[in-house]
């Protein structure tokens, strides 16, 4: 999770493999999630998008080097 403030924000990139109505699925696909720090509640999900990925983007996407977090100047593609 990407923090600045009391707003974070989460993605993800990878295959969705599962069975819907019965029938079984194979999925590539995006998701990007908005969430909100509530004293009270803790973290609230405010908005959320999820979308199909091109199969040529199985390598794709952005990842922060393990040696070092996130930080909010960091470009995501």
């Amino acid at each position: 999770m990407l923090v600045v403030g009391g707003t974070g924000v989460t993605w993800f990139l990878g295959t969705l493999e599962g069975t819907l109505a019965g029938k079984p699925f194979l999925a590539r696909v995006r998701y990007t999630r908005t969430w909100i720090l509530d004293e009270e509640e803790g973290w609230r999900l405010i908005a959320a998008h999820v979308s199909p990925a091109d199969r040529d983007t199985a390598t794709g996407g952005w990842m922060a080097p393990p040696d070092r977090p996130l930080h909010a100047t960091d470009q995501c593609t």
